[in-house]
């Protein structure tokens, strides 16, 4: 299940960062494209669940952006969110996203996955980067998925100037 869900992140990672380039296209028409790109380039095929499953991140991402994109502002506000290097950023967005409103998603397994994406995609610093930010966020989650506005404050603060000194940003 670990492989199957990394590659859905995969498909939903390359469909979003894609439509950021091109934001005419639709997502179904995006997905299949990179799918297609996936299979010809890998023996496996994306099969029905992985799709639905990305296509869920993907829209889903897309509709609570505004909100994802103030969380990680609050994380990271030393960083303009729409200054910040679009790998990171959708990278960012899509773990956010599975953090705060998957309830049955794990964390490590939602920050690695993340991590892994900036490091697949981003530059020298990206890992370490939505490492930091997410952990942030991840620490002012209550168990209902919210965040403690005292807990994000605090911890904010503290994250930005660790992610200053580790990233060079």
């Amino acid at each position: 299940m670990k492989n199957r869900r990394r590659l859905a992140r995969n498909l939903a990672f390359q469909t979003l960062f894609e439509l950021e380039a091109r934001p005419e296209r639709e997502i179904e028409e995006t997905l299949e494209a990179r799918v297609q790109e996936i299979e010809e380039e890998s023996p496996h095929a994306v099969d029905r669940d992985q799709r639905l499953f990305s296509l869920h991140l993907v829209s889903r991402t897309l509709e609570m952006r505004e909100d994802l994109d103030r969380r990680i502002h609050g994380a990271a506000p030393a960083f303009p969110v729409e200054q910040m290097p679009r790998t990171d950023r959708v990278a960012l967005e899509l773990g956010v996203y599975e953090l705060v409103y998957e309830p049955s998603a794990r964390v490590k397994i939602v920050i690695n996955e993340a991590v892994e994406l900036a490091k697949m995609y981003g530059g020298e610093n990206s890992g370490r980067f939505v490492n930091g930010v997410l952990g942030t966020i991840a620490e002012g989650l209550a168990p209902s998925g919210t965040v403690s506005p005292a807990k994000s404050e605090a911890s904010s603060e503290a994250r930005r100037h660790h992610l200053e000194k580790t990233t060079g940003r």
